[in-house]
């Protein structure tokens, strides 16, 4: 099992020739997010999805409620992505910073990749000792 956390979108180019874009962002299939940037500007994600093996992401940018999707499809697996994510079309240029946190369903460990941290938890055991 693993999760996915969806950091910061950064607008490279924007869609919309005037005003503002508006991505919205789904993760296999699913909206998770959507909000409002300008050319050259980055809004905060801050969703996190948990997933197993591999997840679909896909960028939008939506004009009222018709959605044009933002170049192809990005897998991204419990190990082995790139830096960040990119979303791109003749008129659209979209990154999207991003994190997978694997864990394990045996151990108290779960490590990070893209940071490349290692988190490790650690757990206290206090044992009563009988008095004779």
């Amino acid at each position: 099992m693993a999760t996915l956390e969806l950091e910061m979108l950064r607008c490279i180019r924007r869609k919309d020739l005037t005003g503002k874009d508006e991505p919205r962002i789904k993760v296999d299939g699913n909206p998770v997010w959507n909000g409002v940037v300008k050319k050259d500007g980055s809004v905060p994600i801050g969703v996190t999805v948990p997933f197993e093996n591999q997840v679909s992401v896909i960028a939008e940018e939506m004009n009222n409620t018709k959605a044009k999707q933002i170049g192809a499809a990005v897998i991204v697996r419990e190990s082995g992505n790139p830096k960040f994510l990119t979303f791109k079309t003749s008129g659209a240029w979209y990154e999207v910073d991003f994190d997978v946190t694997e864990s394990s369903s045996t151990s108290t460990s779960s490590s990070t990749t893209g940071a490349r941290r290692k988190k490790i938890s650690t757990m206290k055991v206090s044992k009563s000792i009988p008095k004779l």
